[in-house]
């Protein structure tokens, strides 16, 4: 179809900028917005080329609605009417695509000004905060895919994997997004990543019923099959550990920490809509229950992630690994002082207890009959989200004296004080990574 005048490429431009969550007064604006994008030297800009075209199957959401756009960015509406009427004879009951279509369909007729807008066909499919919650939704939509994580870049919070973890998660509450890395030989390689919903009140958990998801780093601990859940939890649930043991030392409360899909009768939820759960489609939950390991999938939470160069993620690395290792030598010689020396002044284990207490409780574990040996494997490091200089390592210690041999799993979280990284926190761990 031919534009016959300005306005419909008018209303066009309107709309593609309302679908980046961006209210356009002139298409003077628009142009100068567009020949001048804000650099973003984190991430990645796609650029605005041509648009391919979709395949027939399967069929892509997210994929569907950033070929809309882009098409609709370069005029062609009646190739993001075809689009958008594929995207609803696919998902129903997606809101979001059951809007587009519908002003899609008043841009022959009336001037959209917004997303939604006070005379959009929506007003029979959402109330104006349900139009709010779809406007933020397709602005973190279409955010997500018009700018990704730079390949050359890596996520900060993720600084080393054991060997036999395949995969971890990483969700970016800014950003709505959930980031499926997978692990192979120390090296992270982004697999895929999809829209997620938080807590109503956002992230940073703090007590029971607060409508708020947790920041830290937690491990999936169990897999819930939808014959066993309410509807409610859609095509799959993988609770998470919180709280863990930095949470319980901050007073933290609450529980039931899950990810999980969505009603049957509901394709996605508004990024703020959760009790504090991290909720996903049913489409991209299927896919992740058939993907993570129980117990051996860590599950890292930000308010902001840190994309960072492979230079600097490195020498961030070697410094975890660095402070794990001069407590593994000093360890190993014990002089107890000189091993005290490790742990900070403010330290509390798990139990409340001071380093001392700490020390000569666990001191079995890192004493023998003869002279000792101590390997650490398995060993998986994180920089803590939501604050600074909090670095949290856990791994395998295996003891050797004469023929005694033993093994057992520590968590420790390391922080500086007095300019000296140093132990804040420790427990021994019964079950591994949880």
């Amino acid at each position: 179809m031919n534009f016959e005048n300005g306005r419909t490429r008018r209303l066009a431009r309107v709309l593609a900028w309302c679908l980046c969550g961006l209210i356009v007064s002139a298409p003077a604006q628009a142009a100068r917005k567009h020949r001048h994008p804000k650099k973003r030297p984190h991430m990645l800009r796609m650029a605005m080329s041509k648009p391919k075209p979709v395949p027939a199957s399967p069929v892509d959401p997210e994929v569907l609605l950033l070929y809309i756009y882009k098409t609709l960015r370069i005029g062609r509406l009646a190739d993001a009417e075809a689009q958008a009427n594929a995207l609803v004879a696919a998902y129903p009951n997606f809101a979001l695509g059951q809007m587009l279509r519908g002003d899609l369909l008043l841009m022959h007729h009336d001037p959209v000004n917004s997303l939604a807008g006070m005379n959009s066909t929506l007003s029979n499919v959402a109330t104006a905060a349900g139009t709010k919650d779809l406007r933020d939704e397709a602005a973190k939509r279409l955010a997500a895919l018009t700018e990704r994580p730079n390949p050359d870049l890596l996520p900060r919070s993720i600084l080393n994997l054991a060997n036999d973890q395949k995969f971890a998660l990483l969700v970016d509450a800014s950003r709505s997004r959930m980031y499926l890395y997978k692990n192979t030989d120390s090296r992270l390689e982004l697999v895929k990543d999809f829209y997620i919903s938080q807590g109503k009140l956002g992230v940073k958990k703090e007590r029971e019923g607060d409508k708020k998801t947790p920041l830290g780093v937690y491990h999936v601990v169990t897999r819930i099959e939808p014959k066993n859940l309410s509807d409610f939890y859609g095509s799959g649930a993988l609770p998470i550990s919180y709280p863990n043991d930095w949470d319980r030392l901050q007073g933290r409360t609450g529980h039931g920490i899950w990810l999980h899909g969505t009603p049957s009768d509901t394709f996605s939820r508004a990024p703020r809509s959760s009790d504090g759960c991290v909720v996903m489609t049913n489409r991209d939950m299927s896919q992740l229950v058939d993907t993570v390991d129980v117990n051996n999938t860590p599950v890292i939470i930000s308010d902001r992630e840190e994309f960072i160069t492979k230079e600097k993620w490195a020498a961030e690395r070697t410094r975890a690994l660095m402070l794990v290792e001069q407590w593994r030598q000093d360890a190993e010689i014990m002089p107890l002082q000189r091993l005290r020396s490790r742990y900070a002044k403010a330290f509390k284990s798990a139990d409340g207890e001071s380093a001392d207490d700490w020390l000569k409780k666990t001191q079995a574990t890192l004493s023998g009959p003869g002279k000792v040996q101590i390997g650490v494997s398995e060993l998986e490091a994180f920089d803590y989200p939501g604050q600074s200089n909090l670095v949290a390592i856990s791994f395998l210690q295996t003891l050797t004296s004469g023929k005694t041999k033993q093994t057992v799993r520590r968590r420790q979280y390391w922080t500086v004080e007095d300019n000296q990284w140093r132990i804040v926190s420790e427990s021994i761990i019964e079950r591994p990574r949880t």
